[in-house]
């Protein structure tokens, strides 16, 4: 059990591999490859991490179109 609250449940859900895979189309679209550090990267891994953790209730909330 003590493995399990310290596990990540980005990579339980298997969320951990589509940020990677997203990291890599983003760079091969033509964007630098340090451009997935920026704001627009952190804000996509926080909902993913937050989908993971919260559901998705909590996280439609939360979200906001500009």
């Amino acid at each position: 059990m003590d493995e399990d609250e310290n596990a990540d449940p980005l990579d339980a859900l298997g969320l951990n591999k589509l940020f990677s895979e997203f990291k890599e189309k983003y760079v091969q679209s033509g964007f630098e490859a340090d451009g997935i550090s920026t704001e627009f990267g952190k804000c996509v891994r926080q909902v993913l991490w937050r989908l993971a953790t919260e559901g998705c209730n909590t996280v439609n909330k939360s979200i906001t179109v500009r």
